[in-house]
């Protein structure tokens, strides 16, 4: 993947943006990023990261399992050879298969990174005191791809399991033809695997007793040739991990999502403890039950779920599921019954208890209404549970899951110290650490800060293409006869894709605005057509004459177009889930691009909410010598941002290069939840505005901005400010070279940062940790880096050997060696 970076020429920087070809985005192998979470919701994960994207390290959502592997006496290679006696790593074998036919008690099997058949079982049992261990070689990652294999009604599983007293760790299953990973042994330890992309459940417990899984991850599964042969009913049986029969099982520590039925399912299970997991978004399949955790079936039991995490689950977050003597304590649900794929919400409740007798709830926590309503018959016990102590409003942190704070209590909140022996209600915090890391691992997928490539939208894509042309009549909107850019606008809607031929816009006066809606499936998309670059110009009007580029509907995604000489803001944004993708906003007389909503009353979120601008270039905009009390616009400089996220719920900006506005790089001036990541902000504050690179507050009931792996610099005022928001997040940022580095208040969060030759000290409050002035006895210094020419492809990068690597905090993004590095960069 090309990296943009910010002193290449503008013009260089214009054609990798918009004229880049469309890339395949086939199959993904050892070096790629699958980034598959919740597609439909623009307002999450869709917006923030292309399909496929490259990264060094931890190619897929892994956890870090804490079992130590012990030393190989056996070794597999996809280089090796099955002739070889498979005891030396100079001697390895080539298939696993010939390895599982070879093991004896005590071997530890390091399978050598690369791609093997998903085809094989394992039948040799160890013993208590000698188990046989199967693991990736270290520092590499083993995948068992079942791509080749026919996905058929009741296909065999692969890779079974029938033995005893083993332990697989650390590798990737997927692809499967039917199940990923399937036990029919017992006393076995699966730990630290990844299942994904099979035709059936991700990991899967048949009638095998004492088996633990933890730290696995199980996402995408979905049954597309369902088990009956019947394609309406597909999508209705892949669960993330089943546990089905059996006793004595334990689950935890696990992430399961996107799947087509349930999260965690243990179907006429006994005995099992089910603990410390987070599911969510699983139930996409049309008949997919879509339960985040199912707690026995009719002839299951004696089961425990506690300190799990159900949200945004189709159906139910916990359910028994008709199971007896089923105990849920502590446990968190959120917004789950969110519908079927319509989003029409239809199903049961965050707690359902059934009929069967002998179950309990305590502890939970939910939040009464759509969605979260509670089902408990009275035949099961309730103690000390939010809806038992009338908790209509929790107080989490933060409601946005991209947020580290997601379903956090805040410190106020009524659900801490109530529950039986006095405990918070809910799930704990280390439950939450789970979803950080996958976060964290989505959101560094990347790993470089500044626009990525934009990839165009292939001619035929959507249900309905349509073209507008700067010379466009006529009502038809095709290619051979394209109307203008209101007619193609007016005639849009959802799931269209509107082409816009390349050249010069002249704007009437009045607003253009992009009024039609799209959906949550079906987005309206309004693209440069390929190869070619759409431009809306504002020159030829006055200085804050009321002319602007407006997007009001919803589900619209604004793809590679440039819009320059603006007489008042360049791109305004009052609607909610749109995704400004390759914008270049530059020479405006207001604010680049700016998400407003007439300042809705608090709490936020009916308008200009949800909204993403990622891999854009904002330069230049200036309100310099325009006042409101003279031309009805403007602050003599004062008021032009690069981004300016000014109200509103859950925006988010990523990946992009804002540079030279009269005020500040990006602002979350009045809103909430909103994430600034991956952004490179330079050189602001060219009048009279203040100047600071990145601003994350500034008015009442603006909190929970999440700043993050942001380069600022060269700024007139201060690098990185809190500016008044509350419950601020500050990580792996540089702030170097200007007024000063950080502002920081007593409640901001600041971790993992650097600051560096900055004019004057940083004001620091509230919790900073990890940080370079937290370092004992070292000063920062331009030995550090590898260049401080901005020009440079490693400008800021640490050098090796650096006094800021591996001495930062875990904060779930992916890290090498002992422990994060500070700043933006992970050396690898």
């Amino acid at each position: 993947m090309k990296k943009i970076f910010i002193a290449i020429e503008l013009v260089f920087c214009l054609t990798l943006l918009f004229n880049i070809e469309g890339k395949s985005q086939g199959t993904s192998d050892t070096n790629s990023f699958v980034v598959s979470l919740n597609d439909r919701d623009l307002s999450t994960y869709e917006t923030i990261s292309p399909k496929v994207v490259n990264l060094k390290q931890n190619p897929e959502p892994r956890l870090p399992s804490p079992y130590v592997v012990p030393p190989a006496t056996m070794y597999v290679s996809p280089s090796g050879n099955d002739s070889n006696d498979g005891r030396s790593v100079k001697t390895p074998f080539k298939t696993i298969t010939k390895a599982a036919a070879s093991v004896q008690p005590g071997d530890v099997v390091y399978m050598r990174g690369g791609i093997y058949p998903i085809k094989v079982t394992f039948k040799i049992s160890g013993t208590s005191s000698q188990k046989i261990v199967w693991a990736s070689y270290p520092g590499e990652w083993a995948i068992l791809d079942g791509s080749d294999l026919p996905k058929l009604p009741k296909s065999k599983d692969f890779p079974a399991v029938s033995a005893n007293h083993n332990v697989f760790a650390n590798f990737t299953t997927r692809n499967g033809p039917h199940r990923g990973f399937i036990v029919f042994g017992s006393d076995n330890l699966i730990t630290g695997l990844v299942a994904h992309g099979h035709n059936f459940t991700g990991i899967q417990n048949y009638k095998g007793n004492n088996n633990i899984y933890e730290w696995c991850v199980a996402y995408d599964n979905y049954d597309i040739v369902p088990m009956s042969g019947d394609p309406t009913k597909a999508g209705n049986n892949a669960d993330g991990i089943g546990i089905t029969n059996g006793s004595g099982n334990i689950v935890r520590w696990n992430l399961v999502y996107n799947n087509s039925d349930d999260g965690i399912d243990v179907w006429e299970g006994y005995n099992s403890l089910v603990e410390n997991n987070v599911a969510f978004d699983n139930g996409y399949g049309p008949e997919g039950n879509g339960n985040g955790f199912k707690g026995g079936g009719p002839i299951g039991g004696n089961n425990v779920f506690q300190n799990n995490v159900a949200f945004h689950n189709k159906k139910r977050g916990f359910t028994d599921n008709n199971g007896s003597n089923v105990s849920f304590i502590n446990n968190t649900a959120f917004n789950n019954n969110r519908g079927d794929n319509t989003g029409k919400a239809k199903y049961g409740a965050s707690f359902q208890g059934t009929q069967t007798a002998g179950n309990v709830f305590k502890n939970n926590l939910t939040i009464p209404g759509p969605g979260n309503t509670v089902d408990i018959s009275s035949n099961s016990s309730q103690e000390k549970n939010s809806w038992n102590l009338d908790i209509t409003a929790p107080l989490f942190k933060s409601t946005y899951r991209n947020n580290p704070n997601f379903l956090r209590l805040s410190p106020a909140s009524p659900a801490i110290g109530v529950g039986v022996g006095n405990v918070n209600l809910g799930s704990d915090e280390s439950t939450l650490d789970l979803l950080q890391r996958l976060e964290g691992a989505r959101i560094s997928a990347a790993n470089s800060p500044g626009p990525q490539e934009v990839v165009q939208t292939a001619l035929g894509a959507g249900q309905r293409n349509l073209f507008v042309s700067p010379t466009g009549s006529g009502s038809s909107c095709s290619q051979e006869n394209p109307c203008n850019l209101r007619t193609g606008i007016s005639q849009s809607q959802a799931g269209d894709v509107v082409f816009l031929r390349g050249g010069q816009y002249d704007l009437p006066v009045g607003n253009i605005r992009f009024n039609q809606s799209g959906t949550e499936s079906n987005p309206i998309i309004y693209e440069s057509y390929p190869g070619e670059l759409a431009i809306f110009d504002g020159t030829g009007h006055a200085k804050a004459a009321k002319v602007r580029i407006q997007l009001t509907g919803s589900w619209i995604v604004l793809r590679r177009i440039e819009v320059r000489n603006m007489p008042q803001t360049g791109l305004r944004i009052t609607g909610n889930h749109n995704l400004m993708d390759g914008i270049h906003s530059h020479h405006n007389s207001g604010t680049g691009i700016h998400i407003f909503s007439d300042y809705e009353a608090y709490p936020y979120g009916a308008e200009g909410s949800f909204n993403t601008v990622k891999n854009s270039i904002i330069h230049d905009n200036s309100d310099a010598g325009l006042t409101y009390a003279v031309d009805n616009w403007g602050n003599d400089g004062g008021d032009a941002d690069g981004i300016s996220i000014s109200s509103g719920d859950g925006n988010s900006a990523f990946n992009n290069l804002v540079y030279h506005n009269s005020d500040d790089g990006v602002d979350s001036w009045r809103s909430t939840n909103t994430e600034f990541a991956y952004n490179i902000i330079h050189s602001n504050g060219i009048a009279n505005g203040n100047g600071n690179g990145i601003k994350a507050g500034g008015a009442n009931q603006s909190f929970n901005t999440y700043v993050h792996h942001n380069i600022s610099y060269n700024n007139r005022a201060t690098g990185i400010d809190f500016n008044s928001g509350v419950d601020v997040l500050f990580y792996n940022n540089v702030s170097y070279n200007n007024n000063s580095g950080y502002t920081l208040g007593k409640t901001t969060t600041t971790v993992n940062n650097i600051e560096f030759s900055n004019k004057v000290p940083s004001y620091r409050s509230g919790l900073h940790h990890h940080n370079s002035w937290n370092l004992s006895d070292y000063t920062v210094s331009a030995s550090d880096f590898v260049s401080l020419e901005p020009s440079s492809p490693d400008f800021l990068r640490l050098k090796a050997g650096s006094g800021l690597v591996n001495v930062g905090s875990d904060l779930g993004f992916p890290f090498n060696e002992t422990a994060p590095d500070l700043g933006v960069y992970e050396q690898f």
